[in-house]
Protein backbone atom coordinates (compact mmCIF):
# COMPACT_ATOMS: atom_id res chain seq x y z
CA UNK A 1 0.00 0.00 0.00
CA UNK A 2 1.39 3.52 -0.95
CA UNK A 3 1.41 6.21 1.61
CA UNK A 4 0.30 9.23 0.92
CA UNK A 5 3.78 10.84 0.59
CA UNK A 6 5.19 8.04 -1.87
CA UNK A 7 1.57 8.56 -3.75
CA UNK A 8 2.69 12.46 -4.55
CA UNK A 9 6.21 11.44 -5.02
CA UNK A 10 5.43 9.19 -8.29
CA UNK A 11 2.70 11.67 -9.07
CA UNK A 12 5.47 13.96 -9.40
CA UNK A 13 7.44 11.38 -11.29
CA UNK A 14 5.33 11.33 -13.63
CA UNK A 15 4.04 15.14 -13.95
CA UNK A 16 8.36 15.93 -14.49
CA UNK A 17 8.34 13.28 -17.13
CA UNK A 18 5.44 14.43 -19.16
CA UNK A 19 6.61 18.09 -18.82
CA UNK A 20 10.58 16.59 -20.04
CA UNK A 21 8.58 14.54 -22.90
CA UNK A 22 6.94 18.02 -24.12
CA UNK A 23 10.24 20.10 -23.84
CA UNK A 24 11.87 17.31 -25.74
CA UNK A 25 9.50 17.27 -28.51
CA UNK A 26 10.06 21.23 -28.76
CA UNK A 27 13.66 20.68 -28.88
CA UNK A 28 13.38 18.52 -31.62
CA UNK A 29 11.13 20.55 -33.32
CA UNK A 30 13.38 23.33 -33.12
CA UNK A 31 16.49 20.96 -34.55
CA UNK A 32 14.64 20.20 -37.43
CA UNK A 33 13.50 23.94 -38.01
CA UNK A 34 16.76 25.05 -37.56
CA UNK A 35 18.95 22.45 -39.22
CA UNK A 36 20.70 21.69 -35.98
CA UNK A 37 21.92 18.70 -34.59
CA UNK A 38 20.59 17.23 -31.26
CA UNK A 39 24.35 17.64 -29.23
CA UNK A 40 24.28 21.37 -31.34
CA UNK A 41 20.91 22.14 -29.92
CA UNK A 42 22.22 20.81 -26.63
CA UNK A 43 25.84 22.08 -26.28
CA UNK A 44 24.91 25.77 -27.36
CA UNK A 45 21.67 25.92 -24.87
CA UNK A 46 19.70 27.70 -27.86
CA UNK A 47 17.07 26.55 -27.19
CA UNK A 48 13.76 29.19 -28.11
CA UNK A 49 12.77 30.71 -24.94
CA UNK A 50 9.59 28.91 -24.62
CA UNK A 51 11.57 25.53 -23.64
CA UNK A 52 13.47 27.55 -20.74
CA UNK A 53 15.17 24.66 -18.47
CA UNK A 54 15.60 21.56 -19.72
CA UNK A 55 14.65 19.16 -17.34
CA UNK A 56 17.06 16.24 -16.55
CA UNK A 57 14.78 13.36 -18.47
CA UNK A 58 14.19 15.59 -21.51
CA UNK A 59 18.35 15.40 -22.03
CA UNK A 60 18.29 11.74 -21.20
CA UNK A 61 15.64 11.32 -24.28
CA UNK A 62 17.50 13.75 -26.52
CA UNK A 63 20.77 12.15 -26.10
CA UNK A 64 19.53 8.93 -26.42
CA UNK A 65 17.16 9.72 -29.36
CA UNK A 66 20.52 11.19 -31.28
CA UNK A 67 22.26 7.99 -30.21
CA UNK A 68 19.65 5.97 -31.46
CA UNK A 69 17.95 7.96 -34.48
CA UNK A 70 18.65 5.48 -36.93
CA UNK A 71 17.08 2.45 -35.54
CA UNK A 72 14.07 4.79 -34.42
CA UNK A 73 13.67 5.92 -38.21
CA UNK A 74 14.21 2.45 -39.56
CA UNK A 75 11.42 1.17 -37.27
CA UNK A 76 9.12 4.20 -37.90
CA UNK A 77 9.72 3.69 -41.42
CA UNK A 78 8.66 0.06 -41.82
CA UNK A 79 6.00 0.29 -39.30
CA UNK A 80 3.85 3.52 -40.95
CA UNK A 81 2.23 1.94 -43.82
CA UNK A 82 2.07 4.19 -46.84
CA UNK A 83 3.67 6.92 -45.11
CA UNK A 84 7.53 7.77 -45.85
CA UNK A 85 9.55 9.49 -42.60
CA UNK A 86 10.20 12.62 -44.85
CA UNK A 87 6.26 13.39 -45.77
CA UNK A 88 5.02 12.95 -42.15
CA UNK A 89 4.35 16.32 -40.62
CA UNK A 90 7.21 17.60 -38.52
CA UNK A 91 5.49 17.76 -35.61
CA UNK A 92 4.10 13.96 -36.07
CA UNK A 93 7.54 13.28 -36.85
CA UNK A 94 8.95 14.79 -33.97
CA UNK A 95 6.18 12.99 -31.40
CA UNK A 96 6.88 9.52 -33.25
CA UNK A 97 10.86 9.80 -32.94
CA UNK A 98 10.79 10.55 -29.46
CA UNK A 99 7.96 7.81 -28.01
CA UNK A 100 9.91 5.16 -30.32
CA UNK A 101 13.22 6.02 -28.90
CA UNK A 102 11.63 5.60 -25.14
CA UNK A 103 9.35 2.45 -26.14
CA UNK A 104 12.75 1.02 -27.15
CA UNK A 105 15.66 1.96 -25.03
CA UNK A 106 14.05 3.72 -21.66
CA UNK A 107 13.50 0.42 -19.40
CA UNK A 108 12.19 2.43 -16.73
CA UNK A 109 8.86 3.61 -19.06
CA UNK A 110 5.95 0.65 -19.67
CA UNK A 111 4.82 0.97 -23.15
CA UNK A 112 1.51 2.39 -22.46
CA UNK A 113 2.81 5.23 -21.03
CA UNK A 114 4.79 6.18 -23.68
CA UNK A 115 1.99 5.77 -26.11
CA UNK A 116 -0.58 7.54 -24.03
CA UNK A 117 2.18 10.33 -23.47
CA UNK A 118 2.56 10.80 -27.39
CA UNK A 119 -0.69 10.95 -28.21
CA UNK A 120 -1.87 13.95 -26.20
CA UNK A 121 1.33 15.29 -27.23
CA UNK A 122 0.04 15.20 -30.57
CA UNK A 123 -3.19 16.58 -29.52
CA UNK A 124 -1.70 19.39 -28.46
CA UNK A 125 0.77 20.45 -31.15
CA UNK A 126 -0.33 17.99 -33.95
CA UNK A 127 -1.32 20.47 -36.69
CA UNK A 128 -4.12 18.25 -37.91
CA UNK A 129 -7.10 17.11 -36.54
CA UNK A 130 -6.38 13.43 -37.04
CA UNK A 131 -2.30 13.47 -35.11
CA UNK A 132 -3.23 11.95 -32.25
CA UNK A 133 -5.08 8.91 -33.96
CA UNK A 134 -1.76 8.48 -36.62
CA UNK A 135 0.43 8.80 -33.89
CA UNK A 136 -1.68 6.31 -32.14
CA UNK A 137 -1.81 3.52 -34.89
CA UNK A 138 1.93 4.02 -35.88
CA UNK A 139 3.32 3.38 -32.33
CA UNK A 140 0.13 0.55 -31.67
CA UNK A 141 1.77 -1.17 -35.37
CA UNK A 142 5.10 -1.02 -33.23
CA UNK A 143 4.37 -2.21 -30.12
CA UNK A 144 2.34 -4.86 -31.04
CA UNK A 145 5.70 -6.02 -33.13
CA UNK A 146 7.70 -5.76 -30.06
CA UNK A 147 8.25 -7.64 -27.47
CA UNK A 148 11.52 -6.35 -25.70
CA UNK A 149 13.56 -3.52 -26.94
CA UNK A 150 15.23 -3.92 -30.09
CA UNK A 151 13.70 -7.14 -31.02
CA UNK A 152 11.00 -8.29 -33.68
CA UNK A 153 7.51 -9.97 -32.20
CA UNK A 154 7.57 -13.67 -33.61
CA UNK A 155 4.31 -14.33 -35.69
CA UNK A 156 2.35 -15.55 -33.21
CA UNK A 157 2.63 -12.33 -30.76
CA UNK A 158 2.26 -10.14 -32.90
CA UNK A 159 -1.17 -10.87 -33.48
CA UNK A 160 -2.06 -10.74 -29.95
CA UNK A 161 -0.68 -13.75 -28.03
CA UNK A 162 1.15 -12.35 -24.81
CA UNK A 163 4.82 -12.24 -23.74
CA UNK A 164 6.35 -15.09 -21.38
CA UNK A 165 9.38 -15.38 -19.54
CA UNK A 166 9.10 -11.71 -18.27
CA UNK A 167 9.77 -9.80 -21.54
CA UNK A 168 8.42 -6.14 -22.19
CA UNK A 169 4.64 -6.86 -23.19
CA UNK A 170 4.90 -5.23 -26.53
CA UNK A 171 1.56 -6.54 -28.17
CA UNK A 172 -0.40 -6.08 -24.84
CA UNK A 173 1.05 -2.52 -24.49
CA UNK A 174 -0.85 -1.08 -26.80
CA UNK A 175 -4.40 -2.85 -25.47
CA UNK A 176 -3.94 -1.90 -21.78
CA UNK A 177 -3.20 1.92 -22.91
CA UNK A 178 -6.39 2.15 -24.82
CA UNK A 179 -8.26 2.04 -20.88
CA UNK A 180 -6.14 4.59 -19.64
CA UNK A 181 -6.83 6.79 -22.65
CA UNK A 182 -11.03 6.36 -22.78
CA UNK A 183 -10.44 7.23 -18.71
CA UNK A 184 -8.31 10.39 -19.54
CA UNK A 185 -11.03 11.10 -21.40
CA UNK A 186 -13.71 11.19 -19.65
CA UNK A 187 -12.20 13.01 -16.68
Amino acid sequence: MHTTKEASRTKGVHYDRTLARRKAVQLLYQAQIRGQSLPEVLDTSSFIEEIGVLPPYARVLIQGLDKHLDEVDSCLASSSNNWALDRMPLVDRCILRLAVYEMRFEDSVPVGVSINEAIELAREFGGEDGSGSFVNGVLGNIARGSTTRGESAPPERARGGGTQGGGRQGSNAHAAAAPARQQANTE
